[in-house]
C-alpha cells in the first residue's frame, strides 16, 4: 500500500523508525543482570503509534511522490506481521532504563509496548516467534518457540545448530565469545566419516504482561521486579505527543554519582599539574580552565533533578514538527545559581536579530567570575609567546599587547556573544555577516591589520585600513584563487571581506564589493539602541522560502547557495544518517519537496533561568521530508554502486575462470 499525500505529512514518523524499532523492539537489554535493579527507572522514553510497517509504508510513499529510491524500494519489504498491537488505537511503545547496584554499578533496559489484553499480548508474542522463524519444520533449526511462565510471564527461545570441520586439539571455550543473553555449546560428531564440530546456540527473551503493557528484556529478573505503573507511562505520553522522555537523575544513587565525579576530578587533577619546561603562562591557562570547568561539571552531576521532553509530528492542520524539552535543577543548588548567571547576559545584537536574513545563529551568555582567570591567563600567554619569538624592540610587540587587551577586556565583562547571518539586501547583494562582542578596544582592527602586514607585506596589496564614522574598518579583496576554492566547496563567490569595530563589537561581512553596507547599517542600528536586551542563551532560525525568494542571479552566489548545495554537496543537508554519496552531482530534490507542501522554516531556542533549561524547537514539514528524501536517495545510490561493483567482480571472476580453463586446455596433451 502506498501513502497518499496527506500521509506524507507524518514525515517524522519515518525518521524515527530506526530509533523506535531499534530501541523498542529489536534492541532489548544487552546483558544478564548482575546485581539488584532499582525500584523505579531513572529514564523512560516512549513513542506513539510508530510501527515498522507504517514506517516502511511511509518511506515508500515519499519515494513514490519524488520518483526516487527505486533500488532501495525493491529490496525493502513491508512487514507482513504486526509486531505491535492492532487492537489499540495509536499504541505506545518505549524503553525504561534501570540502575543496577552491584560490585560494578550498571544499568539495564526494559522495553514495553501497549496491548489490549492478555490475548492481544499472546498475538504479539506469536508474531515475534514468526520473526525468528517460528514454525520452521527443520529438525536442526525449528525456530523460536513461546513458553508460558507463572503470573502472565513468558519466554521466547530460539535455537540454531550448525556444523563446521572440527579443529585439531582442544576445543576452545565458546561461551566467552557469544553476546550475553545467549548460550552456546559445542560437541564433536561424526557424519559420513567426517569429524565435525557441532555448535548449538540458544537465545532467550523474557516477557511479562502487566496492566495493559507487554514488557520485554533478556534477564530473568523481569518476571519478578517492580515495573512502572501503566498509568504513569500513559501520563508520560501527554496529549497528542508522538515522542517523549522523562529522566529522573535524582534516582541515580548518590554513591554512583560520587564515583563518577571522583573519576572526572582525579583525571582532571592530573592534567592540571605543572609539566616540565612548561611556560607558567600556559600552565595558568590549564589551571584556570580547570578551576572554571570542574565546579560546573560537579553542579550538573549533583544538582539536576529531572528532565522531560516531547515532540509532535506534522499532520493535517499542523505543517511542522514541534519539540519541547526541560531540565529542572535543584532549588538553591550551585547549578541553579550558575544558570541564573549565564542567562543574565545582555545582547548588543538584539536590535537586528529579526532582520531580513534567511539564516540566523545567535548565542549570548554571561560567564561566571571564575572565567575571568581563563581570559587573563590567555592574554598573558599571548604576550609570552610574542616576547619569546620576537626581538625586544620589535614594534609588533605593541600590536600584540593591543590584541591581548581584548582578552583582558573580556575578563572584565565576561559576556560571550556571537552572531552569524546569511542573507541578501538590495545594497549588499548576497552576504554572510555577523559579529562577536569584544569590548571597547578601538585598536583591535588596526592592530590585527598591522600584524598581518608585518608578517606578510603582500597583505597590504589586498587589504587596507579605513576610518569610518562607526569605527576603524579593514577592507580586503579576496584573491581569485581563494574565491575559486570557496566556490568549489560551497558554491559561493565572495570577492571582499570587511572587518569593523563598532559599539564594543567586531563585525564581519563576506560577499561582494558592497558587502560592507550590511554591517554599516547593522552597526548603526545597534548603536542607536539605548537598552541592552536579554535574549535566549542560543537561538537559530532558517527560512528556506525566504532564501529561495532572493534573486537567484546574485553574483556572490549566496542567494542560490541552497539550490547549489542540493545538487552538488554530498554532505548536505547535515544530519546524522549515512547518505551514501561519494561525489558527483545529485538529482535536485529541494524544490520538489517544497512543492509537496508544508512549512519551510525552522527555529530553535534555548532559554535558561534559576529553575533550569528549556529547549523549544520547530521544523517545517517540508524540511523534514527533505531530510528523509535525501536519506532515501543516498541509500539508493549506495545500493546501486554496490550492485555495479558486484557485477564487475562477477564478470572479472568469470573472465579469470575462463582464462584458467583455456590455459588448462592448452597444456593438456
Amino acid at each position: 500500500m502506498q501513502l497518499s499525500h496527506p500521509s506524507v505529512c507524518r514525515f517524522v514518523r519515518g525518521v524515527l523508525l530506526a530509533l523506535t524499532v531499534h530501541v523498542s523492539v529489536l534492541h532489548p537489554a544487552l546483558s544478564q543482570m548482575k546485581g539488584t535493579p532499582a525500584e523505579q527507572p531513572f529514564l523512560v522514553g516512549y513513542a506513539r503509534d510508530l510501527t515498522p510497517k507504517r514506517a516502511m509504508t511511509f518511506f515508500q510513499g515519499v519515494a513514490t511522490e519524488l520518483s526516487i529510491g527505486e533500488s532501495m524500494m525493491k529490496q525493502m519489504e513491508v512487514a507482513e506481521t504486526e509486531l505491535v498491537s492492532t487492537q489499540v488505537d495509536r499504541p505506545i511503545m518505549g524503553t525504561a532504563w534501570y540502575m543496577v547496584t552491584g560490585l560494578i554499578p550498571s544499568f539495564e533496559t526494559v522495553t514495553f509496548q501497549q496491548c489490549a489484553d492478555l490475548a492481544d499480548a499472546r498475538k504479539i508474542l506469536s508474531a515475534r516467534a514468526r520473526q525468528y522463524g517460528g514454525g520452521n519444520t527443520s529438525s536442526a533449526n525449528p525456530g523460536a518457540t513461546v513458553a508460558d511462565l507463572p503470573n502472565d510471564c513468558f519466554t521466547l527461545r530460539n535455537r540454531w545448530v550448525w556444523d563446521n570441520p572440527a579443529p585439531e586439539g582442544e576445543i576452545p571455550d565458546q561461551q566467552a565469545l557469544v553476546p550475553t543473553g545467549f548460550e552456546r555449546s559445542t560437541e564433536i560428531v561424526e557424519e559420513n566419516g567426517q569429524r565435525l564440530l557441532r555448535t548449538t546456540q540458544t537465545m532467550t527473551i523474557y516477557f511479562r504482561y502487566n496492566e495493559g503493557m507487554l514488557y520485554e528484556s533478556r534477564f530473568e529478573e523481569l518476571t519478578t521486579m517492580n515495573l512502572p505503573a501503566t498509568d504513569s507511562l500513559l501520563r508520560a505520553a501527554k496529549g497528542e505527543t508522538d515522542l517523549g522522555f522523562e529522566a529522573y537523575l535524582d534516582r541515580i544513587p548518590i554513591g554512583i554519582r560520587t564515583l563518577g565525579w571522583n573519576m572526572i576530578n582525579s583525571g582532571a587533577g592530573v592534567q592540571m599539574q605543572p609539566r616540565d619546561d612548561e611556560p607558567e603562562e600556559l600552565y595558568g591557562i590549564r589551571q584556570a580552565a580547570g578551576d572554571f570547568a570542574l565546579p560546573l561539571i560537579r553542579a550538573v552531576m549533583f544538582d539536576v533533578d529531572n528532565a522531560e521532553g516531547w515532540a509532535t509530528f506534522a499532520a493535517a492542520g499542523k505543517p511542522s514538527l514541534h519539540g519541547y524539552a526541560t531540565v529542572r535543577t535543584r532549588a538553591n543548588g550551585q547549578f541553579s545559581k550558575d544558570l541564573q548567571g549565564l542567562s543574565s547576559g545582555r545582547s548588543l545584537f538584539a536590535p537586528i536579530l529579526n532582520d531580513e536574513a534567511a539564516l540566523t545563529f545567535h548565542t549570548c551568555a554571561q560567564l561566571p567570575e571564575k572565567f575571568a582567570a581563563v581570559a587573563t591567563s590567555g592574554a598573558a600567554w599571548v604576550k609570552y609567546q610574542a616576547r619569546d619569538r620576537l626581538p625586544t624592540a620589535d614594534p609588533r610587540l605593541v600590536d600584540v599587547d593591543l590584541l591581548a587587551a581584548t582578552l583582558d577586556n573580556f575578563a572584565e565583562h565576561r559576556r560571550i556573544e556571537i552572531l552569524y547571518k546569511m542573507g541578501w539586501t538590495t545594497e549588499s547583494a548576497g552576504v554572510i555577516y555577523g559579529g562577536i562582542q569584544v569590548g571597547d578596544n578601538h585598536e583591535l582592527v588596526p592592530s590585527v591589520y598591522r600584524l598581518a602586514v608585518a608578517m606578510d607585506p603582500s597583505v597590504a596589496d589586498q587589504f587596507s585600513l579605513e576610518s569610518t564614522e562607526l569605527g576603524p574598518m579593514a577592507v580586503g579583496r579576496i584573491p581569485e584563487d581563494a574565491t575559486a576554492e570557496i566556490e568549489r566547496a560551497a558554491g559561493i563567490r565572495p570577492t571582499h571581506l570587511y572587518l569593523l569595530h563598532s559599539n564594543s563589537c567586531l563585525w564581519f561581512a563576506l560577499g561582494g564589493e558592497h558587502a560592507d553596507e550590511i554591517i554599516r547599517s547593522s552597526a548603526a542600528t545597534c548603536s542607536e539602541s539605548d537598552t541592552l536586551t536579554r535574549t535566549p542563551l542560543l537561538s537559530f532560525s532558517l527560512d528556506v522560502a525566504k532564501w529561495l525568494e532572493y534573486p537567484q542571479d546574485d553574483p556572490v552566489g549566496v542567494a542560490s547557495m541552497l539550490t547549489w548545495l542540493d545538487v552538488n554537496a554530498p554532505w548536505f543537508p547535515p544530519f546524522p544518517f549515512p547518505r551514501g554519496q561519494s561525489g558527483g552531482k545529485r538529482q535536485p530534490l529541494l524544490q520538489k519537496v517544497i512543492d509537496l507542501g508544508g512549512d519551510t522554516d525552522m527555529t530553535v531556542r534555548l532559554l535558561g533561568d534559576e529553575s533550569g533549561l528549556v529547549l523549544d524547537a520547530r521544523m517545517g514539514e517540508a524540511l523534514g521530508t527533505y531530510l528523509i528524501a535525501r536519506l532515501i536517495d543516498g541509500q539508493d545510490q549506495m545500493m546501486r554502486r554496490f550492485e555495479e561493483d558486484r557485477k564487475r567482480l562477477m564478470e572479472e571472476q568469470k573472465r579469470l575462470t575462463e582464462k584458467a580453463e583455456q590455459n588448462q586446455k592448452s597444456q593438456d596433451p
